[in-house]
């Protein structure tokens, strides 16, 4: 893949209970079901799926994705203390990026990094051995 893509999920099952992810379904649900959660309803997927910078991942390559899928229980566990459903996650596979795209993710993600509420967890499938069947 050359870029990055975006999560189609609504929510990722960890042993330690459920990570939403941030899409609009997620932000309806919030706000439907608590309008105090109000505040903590965000629309990142969006905003980033509007750039026309992101793919979008299928469900079947998202299932296979295991450097995603490594860090959620870490992020349930460090979530543990939240009230359920009042963060949302945003997965993001990243591929292969020439400079210019590296420079391009770099001014979308800017904004992101800046803002002191987010927290971002970045993995590396560093290894790739053994035999796939």
């Amino acid at each position: 893949m050359n870029g990055c893509a975006l999560s189609t999920c609504s929510r990722y099952r960890t042993p330690l209970g459920d990570l939403y992810i941030d899409q609009k379904v997620f932000v309806d649900e919030c706000v439907n079901s608590d309008r105090s959660l109000r505040e903590y309803c965000f629309v990142v997927n969006a905003e980033l799926r509007d750039t026309g910078s992101f793919d979008m991942m299928d469900f079947r390559s998202e299932e296979a994705e295991h450097s995603l899928e490594m860090q959620l229980p870490f992020i349930a566990k460090v979530m543990e203390n939240r009230t359920p459903g009042s963060y949302g996650v945003v997965p993001i596979l990243v591929g292969s990026l020439s400079s210019s795209r590296q420079t391009n993710y770099g001014k979308i993600f800017a904004k992101y990094v800046a803002d002191p509420r987010n927290l971002f967890v970045i993995s590396s499938d560093f290894c790739h051995w053994g035999l796939f069947l």
